[in-house]
């Protein structure tokens, strides 16, 4: 299927014929079917806990691929942590006076000379590319390390967000900083947390409506209308913020390949993802909103990358003040969704089925083949992708660990007619079952 959010390359405008590239999206499954590799078959006549192996090779490469725990659950995840991650990044830079470049020892090796015995003449020199320093050679710098400053080699500070001076001669004392007067200033490192985030992206006056709104959407019970409140609560500050980080270049560069909707998308939820991640330091959070507090960044972060320590001070090391990570690719396989939509990822299936498994069912950070598995709330039935024959499967949870660690059946009390990507879109006919979405 040709993508709709990535940009297609295409040849020059006045070049005749013009041929264009365009991306397709894969949404096979997580692994491969290739010559030479094992594949999991189930015994598929009375769908019980039995399974064939077909004896091919790489089984282990295979699962430990497949079976990996993602840190992301959604097609975009793993963007909108790099995008919140950015964010912070960027505060960072304005927070630091200096950062402690990388550096490397230059080698050094004696000149090499040669005598004319015809004329007596002696003539000296170094390699191709080493700079001479009678009577050694200094190796060239460079990779990360670039910069050459007499007997040393350093990163360049101009490859940082801010701090593009460089100060300083030697390793123990060489920083990059915003400017030459700050070469005589002393550096004192200053605590920030979530908060000094907002008010640097959107101002004080947008952060207290904020923050208001937010106290007063923690507090709402249903689930769905907590959700609806937040997102309203964060989405201007959100955007505020998407527009300050679209300033810089290599931000621009990263999002170059996509629509400029997909882009802004990308760089909003991160956002999101950041402030929901650190609710606790935003909302006026009374003893009856603490657990809806940590419910919510334990649902939205569930890796912590996103959470901000309050009073977290910042690593000197000049990484931390750096577009330094490319941004991940977009895994189309995946369930698109928002960041604040994982607080109601639930849906029911209707029916009577065999081995009763009608209930409502929570999606978990567990992926196996490539999905996510979905768990009963009365924690007796999971959902799983049975990869072997392309379908969804439900069966009973003391089967659970076992599948994830070592996937090689898909017996179950029921499965789905077909295999879309999310079972909740598959047809339980066959099962005596359909899917009724529902919000918690």
């Amino acid at each position: 299927m040709i993508s709709q959010e990535e940009k297609p390359v295409c040849d020059s405008p006045d070049q005749f014929p013009m041929k264009c590239t365009f991306l397709l999206n894969n949404l096979s499954n997580e692994y491969e079917e290739n010559d030479g590799q094992r594949r999991m078959v189930a015994d598929m006549d009375g769908f019980n806990h039995t399974s064939h192996l077909k004896e091919l090779s790489n089984e282990s490469e295979l699962l430990s691929r497949s079976t990996r725990k993602l840190k992301s659950t959604s097609r975009h995840g793993d963007q909108f942590e790099w995008a919140s991650n950015s964010y912070i990044k960027l505060m960072y830079a304005q927070d630091i006076n200096k950062c402690t470049p990388k550096s490397s020892t230059r080698a050094y090796k004696w000149v090499e000379c040669s005598i004319n015995w015809s004329t007596l003449e002696t003539s000296c020199s170094c390699d191709h590319g080493w700079e001479e320093d009678w009577p050694f050679c200094k190796a060239p710098c460079g990779g990360e390390t670039s910069v050459s400053v007499g007997g040393h080699c350093f990163e360049d500070c101009r490859a940082t967000i801010e701090l593009h001076t460089n100060c300083g001669w030697v390793p123990g004392e060489r920083t990059c900083v915003r400017n030459d007067q700050q070469c005589f200033n002393k550096y004192l490192n200053h605590a920030i947390n979530i908060m000094d985030v907002a008010v640097f992206f959107s101002g004080a006056g947008s952060v207290k409506v904020m923050k208001k709104a937010v106290s007063g959407a923690l507090r709402i019970a249903q689930i769905s209308a907590r959700k609806a409140a937040l997102k309203t609560a964060l989405k201007s500050l959100a955007i505020d913020m998407r527009k300050k980080l679209m300033n810089h270049a290599q931000i621009k560069k990263e999002l170059s390949r996509y629509n400029k909707g997909v882009g802004e998308r990308i760089l909003e939820q991160g956002a999101v993802l950041l402030l929901a991640s650190n609710l606790k330091d935003i909302a006026d959070a009374s003893q009856d909103t603490k657990s809806v507090v940590t419910e919510i960044a334990k649902a939205v972060d569930p890796t912590g990358l996103a959470s901000l320590v309050t009073g977290f001070i910042p690593a000197d090391s000049c990484d931390s003040v750096k577009f330094k990570t490319p941004m991940p690719t977009t895994k189309y396989h995946l369930i698109d969704r928002d960041v604040l939509d994982v607080l109601e990822m639930k849906y029911e299936l209707v029916g009577n089925t065999d081995g009763a498994c009608a209930g409502t069912y929570t999606m978990s950070n567990d992926v196996v083949w490539g999905r996510n598995i979905w768990d009963r709330e009365d924690g007796i039935r999971f959902i799983f992708w049975c990869a072997s024959h392309r379908i969804w499967a439900i069966t009973a949870s003391p089967w659970r660990q076992a599948f994830i660690d070592n996937p090689t059946h898909c017996g179950a009390f029921v499965h789905s007619k077909d295999g879309p990507d999310n079972w909740f879109d598959a047809y339980w006919y066959n099962s005596g079952a359909f899917v009724r979405g529902r919000s918690a």
